[in-house]
């Protein structure tokens, strides 16, 4: 597959597809990495290091500071 028929989108796994695709024509997995991203950033530990490195604070009703 031509690289010129996979234009770029401007989201961060946009390469990762195109490579898939002109590899093996497969993007099955590519989503299936992108389903397991989204799993760990919407999880306690995902949206917790986020928070972290942000420095986003809270208070005790879930209000934020």
């Amino acid at each position: 597959m031509d690289a010129n028929e996979l234009p770029l989108t401007g989201v961060c796994w946009d390469g990762d597809l195109i490579e898939s695709m002109q590899k093996d024509g497969d993007a099955y997995g590519v989503l299936r990495a992108l389903h397991e991203d989204s799993e760990y950033i919407y999880s306690d530990e995902g949206l917790r290091e986020l928070c972290e490195a942000n420095e986003y604070e809270f208070t005790e009703e879930g209000e934020k500071i």
